[in-house]
């Protein structure tokens, strides 16, 4: 094993020996992370929706185990801003999802709901912009210090990270699939997009650490910008709010 294999290694296991606060915010993306992202042009009426595993129990977890644990939704909506759909089709979608989630856990109703419709990447709700994290952590006055952001796409990485949210969990479900292999379950502190060979070969999780070799680090985790790096990455929400 090359030194910085063991520089590394040294990193991951580090991270996982830090004291992991149980965070009072959970913000979750919507489609990918919640309900299974059905690809362009998205969730256009309730039919469309369906959990992804385990995703009420997983809410509903958070929600007992403390009374101060809230769940916010952070989502871009542009099919409204496309006129795919109506304001009031979408309030019609969220109450059916909303449905879904308590038919199968009582406790799992989301306590806030923050939804941009704007197709205007300037737009300050749009994500990658942090103000629907804003206006969450505003509501339950708390700091970004105290927040997960769970999601499945980089802009949501990205706007936990604009909004100085350092927890961040990448769930495989979703455009996350795309984005990261089963071998990178686990830290991803490094992307693979580094000048040189010896960084390239860093790329690698704790969930692969012990059996990678030099030659297997290249992976899908090139696409992972490294400015929302160090992240966790789950295979859905309900192993993101396990961990």
């Amino acid at each position: 094993m090359s030194s910085m294999h063991v520089h590394v290694i040294a990193q991951i296991l580090l991270a996982q020996q830090q004291p992991r606060c149980i965070p009072k915010l959970y913000l979750l993306d919507r489609d990918g992370v919640i309900n299974h992202d059905i690809g362009d042009p998205g969730v256009l009426k309730p039919s469309d929706l369906a959990l992804t595993p385990n995703a009420a129990k997983s809410i509903g977890k958070v929600k007992r185990n403390s009374c101060n644990n809230h769940v916010a939704v952070i989502t871009n909506q542009s099919c409204v801003g496309k006129k795919l759909i109506t304001d009031a089709q979408l309030d019609d979608i969220h109450q059916n999802l909303k449905q879904l989630l308590l038919e199968d856990d009582a406790d799992s109703a989301w306590d806030s709901l923050h939804q941009c419709t704007s197709t205007d990447n300037s737009d300050v709700r749009r994500k990658p912009n942090p103000g629907m994290i804003f206006e969450a952590m505003s509501r339950f006055q708390v700091q970004a210090s105290e927040c997960v952001m769970i999601g499945d796409s980089i802009r949501d990485l990205e706007a936990a990270t604009n909004a100085g949210v350092p927890l961040k969990v990448l769930v495989r479900t979703g455009y996350g699939g795309s984005l990261v292999g089963e071998d990178d379950l686990g830290w991803l502190t490094r992307s693979s997009t580094c000048s040189t060979d010896a960084d390239a070969d860093s790329a690698i999780s704790v969930g692969a650490i012990a059996a990678s070799e030099a030659d297997d680090a290249q992976r899908s985790s090139h696409q992972i910008p490294e400015s929302v790096l160090p992240i966790y990455v789950a295979e859905n929400l309900s192993c993101a709010i396990d961990w």
